[in-house]
């Protein structure tokens, strides 16, 4: 990246390149843990999380950002699950339940989960569509 010309020092275009990458704006980093005591805002600080992802991070106020959080909730560009000990891949992915119009015959059916429907609903759109696992240290990790 450095070379040596003349008895000065001279910075070649991969330095060049490199230095200016490391000034170029970094993008978003999407995947966000958040943790601490009850109380602590970390279900608000979740909601305007949420909305930067989907509209960039504007100067909204607390009032907009519920408002704007609870629109993107009900068009679908925001999921929300609940982890618990009995959650499972059957319910996050995709699982087999039972088919309600089988008639007295049980039939299986493959059921979308979360991750799926939200993945399907974001395919070929260009807008974020974001995830929020809640108390995922609840998890039983094996399953």
């Amino acid at each position: 990246m450095l070379e040596s010309k003349e008895g000065k020092v001279h910075i070649t275009a991969k330095g060049q390149a490199f230095l200016s990458s490391l000034s170029a704006p970094r993008p978003l980093a999407l995947n966000t843990i958040l943790y601490g005591p009850p109380g602590t805002g970390k279900t608000y600080r979740t909601f305007r999380r949420c909305v930067d992802i989907c509209d960039g991070e504007l100067d909204y106020s607390d009032d907009e950002v519920l408002a704007r959080y609870r629109k993107l909730l009900e068009a679908g560009r925001i999921e929300l699950v609940t982890f618990h000990q009995s959650y499972g891949y059957e319910e996050f992915v995709e699982g087999l339940r039972p088919d309600p119009e089988s008639g007295e015959q049980l039939r299986l059916s493959a059921t979308d989960g979360i991750v799926k429907r939200i993945a399907e609903a974001a395919r070929g759109k260009g807008e974020p569509y974001v995830l929020v696992i809640d108390e995922i240290n609840r998890a039983n990790i094996s399953k």
